[in-house]
């Protein structure tokens, strides 16, 4: 069972991981940063609770079921 994740770099560049394993209790957060980017772990802040909609206390709304896809867009805040 896996879960997918999309990077839309936002400038015609995606970026897919089409085969990220699920596991029980596994976050949203927890597949980003298992996507192994530059093939190396992710070890970076990924910006504030707002961010990315995070909010540590609703943890089980961020839970992914087998087959979920994750869709990143990034935008240039600048």
């Amino acid at each position: 069972m896996t879960v997918s994740l999309t990077i839309d770099y936002s400038n015609g560049a995606h970026k897919h991981f089409s085969s990220i394993p699920w596991a029980e209790d596994l976050t949203i957060l927890g597949a980003i940063q298992a996507s192994e980017i530059n093939s190396k772990a992710f070890q970076g802040n990924l910006g504030t609770e707002t961010s990315f909609g995070f909010n540590p206390a609703e943890r089980k709304s961020n839970l992914l079921k087998p087959g979920d896809h994750i869709l990143i867009k990034l935008s240039d805040a600048g």
